[in-house]
């Protein structure tokens, strides 16, 4: 711990540094010569984001303040934006799944396919 943060070293290699300071998280491979921002207060650097595995139990992604696609346990869907209205309408959407890929309108609420042709 110095003025510069609070740093802490890879006891496997040392080269692998992490620094807390007031302005964010920082990381370095290089034992210290280069540092790039991992998590700041505004949000986390995903160019440094590694992961074996992902929970897509819900991941959604928003055109403004309008889910446009949702990645859950049912599959990756993409909806139909309703001009009229603004929103997206989630019973007209395509979706790729196990069944593979589909569209459908008019779908109930929740549509969980037991089996696709």
């Amino acid at each position: 711990m110095d003025n510069t943060g609070i740093t802490v070293t890879d006891n496997g290699d040392a080269a692998h540094l992490l620094k807390i300071t007031s302005g964010g998280v920082f990381v370095s491979a290089d034992g210290g010569e280069t540092w790039k921002n991992a998590v700041r207060g505004d949000g986390i650097n995903t160019d440094l984001l590694t992961a074996g595995k992902i929970n897509t139990e819900e991941i959604t992604v928003y055109n403004g303040e309008f889910p446009s696609f949702r990645w859950d346990a049912n599959g990756l869907n993409a909806y139909r934006f309703d001009s009229y209205s603004g929103a997206v309408d989630t019973r007209q959407f395509v979706r790729f799944d196990q069944y593979g890929i589909y569209g459908l309108k008019n779908a109930p609420t929740v549509y969980i396919p037991e089996n696709e042709g």
